[in-house]
């Protein structure tokens, strides 16, 4: 609250992660003192507040507690009520800045490998998750020390990554000039220790003028013949079966990877030991050359809830460590033609987390054909979503992202420029809120959005 008692702003914490993390409580930044309850025992153990310091004495007093064995318990309710005023001495005056840096450099340091495994997976990951957070604060040499300790790690690997070879799959049904645009992003790449397969899936186009181009390269590339148009989630899976490389990657036959696409995204992924990793990308829109950077890297670590109502991870953004989709046989599905790539990402993240690469290291061609801009081939990767998730009950909780994937769907049939296409005829409102209310009372939320989305879908004649 301000100087008059007028409540502005509430502050409230990540309780999910405070809870299955609670180190982060301190090393995040999350304890206001005005909202402790403290064993008495606890000063008793850990002594009193420094009387040195005036403005971090009580962090290091948490600090030494949690040191000691007392855990922090985070409560999601706001209990307590704190006053702003112009007296108070800020976050960036000297004395604060200069103590705010010592303990939080110290305390950094003093941090095992062992424990910065267990919070971010890598010694790395931690650094990095650290900087993020001293960057929106006035800790500069705290921020300086933890960016230099990234590059440290970040410049080892550099002198053993050419040893990692990495395969690029790429299936394509003719467009050859395209493919070949294709093909030339991923030859000019920094990263050279790496394998082209190019998946034919049944094209009806002359190769010749292909398999002439891609002979005597410097990247080893192959092509995979297959008899019948099978669709991209076929190609893919052929792709991942024939890979040599420890990494894989994937790109579309009219798409492009900026030319330090593989290094960078391979130089993170071995850094945080990830499994699974994306990028931000560039659209662009091929009537009109505009160029987007669209943001995905909303969808990190646990991303399983983000990504149902986020479908935006784009298959030229995506690497894999090979022996991961092997040893958990993780396949495209094949009968899929639209949407398939969402529901394969989501088969990976009930295995293990992503890591998501703020950088647009790929370039993704549109045009009103494309998925991005067809309101009829959205609807279509919107069924084939909704009727995955709500046929697994790994996703049964997840009512928020559920509902608002619903929204989605709906919003376009609010349209009814859609209607006559996909044969659809909407039902009355009252009819809605009567079948609402009855599903509501009788199952509760979770059974309500999921009977409502077969509802929908079932009236989709396609």
């Amino acid at each position: 609250m301000d100087e008059k008692s007028h409540v502005y702003a509430g502050s409230v914490k990540d309780h999910k992660l405070l809870t299955e993390k609670p180190d982060y409580c301190i090393l995040h930044g999350d304890i206001n003192g005005l909202s402790l309850l403290i064993p008495k025992k606890a000063f008793a153990d850990c002594g009193g507040f420094r009387t040195d310091l005036r403005c971090v004495q009580d962090y290091v007093l948490w600090e030494n507690m949690r040191a000691a064995g007392y855990n922090f318990i985070h409560i999601p309710e706001i209990l307590v009520t704190t006053r702003i005023h112009s007296m108070q001495q800020g976050n960036t005056s000297p004395v604060m800045v200069s103590e705010g840096n010592d303990f939080w450099i110290n305390l950094i340091n003093d941090t095992s490998e062992e424990r910065m495994i267990r919070l971010e997976g890598s010694r790395y990951g931690f650094y990095k998750k650290m900087h993020d957070i001293m960057a929106t604060t006035p800790y500069d040499k705290a921020e300086e020390f933890t960016r230099k300790e990234c590059e440290k790690i970040i410049a080892e690997i550099k002198t053993r990554i050419n040893d990692i070879k990495l395969t690029v799959v790429i299936p394509f049904y003719n467009r050859i000039d395209a493919l070949i645009n294709a093909i030339n992003s991923v030859y000019a790449q920094t990263h050279k220790n790496t394998e082209l397969l190019l998946v034919n899936d049944a094209s009806t186009d002359d190769l010749s003028k292909l398999r002439e181009y891609i002979n005597n390269k410097p990247i080893k590339t192959r092509i995979i013949d297959i008899d019948t148009n099978h669709g991209p989630a076929y190609a893919r899976n052929i792709g991942i079966e024939n890979a040599d490389g420890e990494y894989i990657a994937f790109l579309d036959s009219d798409d492009l990877f900026v030319e330090n696409k593989l290094e960078r995204q391979l130089l993170e992924m071995l850094a945080s030991q990830s499994l699974f990793s994306h990028t931000n990308y560039i659209r662009n829109d091929l009537s009109t050359n505009e160029k987007t950077t669209i943001n995905t890297s909303i969808i990190n670590g646990d991303g399983l809830p983000t990504i149902i109502n986020n479908m935006c991870i784009a298959s030229p953004t995506i690497m894999f460590k090979t022996s991961f989709l092997l040893e958990n046989d993780l396949k495209y599905k094949t009968d899929l033609r639209i949407g398939e790539d969402v529901c394969f990402y989501m088969e990976c993240l009930k295995k293990t987390n992503v890591l998501a690469i703020p950088e647009p290291l790929s370039i993704v061609n549109t045009s009103a054909a494309s998925h991005a801009y067809n309101r009829e081939k959205q609807l279509i990767g919107l069924k084939t979503i909704i009727n995955y998730v709500t046929g697994d009950d790994r996703f049964a909780d997840y009512h928020y992202n559920l509902g608002m994937l619903l929204k989605q769907f709906i919003d376009i049939y609010d349209s009814g420029d859609v209607w006559p296409k996909i044969n659809y005829k909407p039902p009355k409102k009252a009819s809605i809120l009567r079948r609402t209310l009855r599903a509501l009372k009788r199952g509760g939320i979770g059974y309500t959005i999921k009977a409502g989305a077969r509802k929908v879908l079932n009236r989709i004649k396609r």
